[in-house]
């Protein structure tokens, strides 16, 4: 069983002590990092089973984060459907049901797009 407070949320191995600043196999500082507020933060856990870690990348229409499959211990790629255009998040609250959708027609795009992706 994967121990949350020894992983490293750069590489998402078991690997760090408490008392690390940097992870010894990636070099990760998670004090360091900055992320944008739109993104969700390192450590929410996604469908009981999701451990999100850092952004790996951000476009138009999407971000993508490093993460962990706490059933199988497997590192994984987690995308989130985020069109910019279409869509803010509360950054006031820590939920991750915090996404916005704006009204009228964006809204059906948004949710067509959800659809295909």
């Amino acid at each position: 069983m994967v121990n949350p407070n020894k992983l490293c949320f750069g590489c998402m191995k078991e690997v760090r002590e408490k008392h690390d600043k940097r992870c010894p196999c990636c070099g990760f500082d998670a004090d360091a990092y900055c992320q944008s507020p739109r993104c969700l933060a390192m450590g929410t856990i996604l469908a009981g089973k999701y451990l999100l870690g850092r952004v790996l990348g951000e476009g138009g229409f999407g971000i993508t984060y490093i993460g962990l499959d706490l059933n199988m211990e497997t590192v994984i790629a987690i995308k989130e459907y985020f069109p910019v255009n279409l869509v803010s998040r509360d950054i006031t609250t820590s939920s991750k049901d915090n996404v916005i959708i704006s009204n009228g027609p964006k809204e059906h795009i948004f949710k067509r797009g959800l659809k295909r992706f």
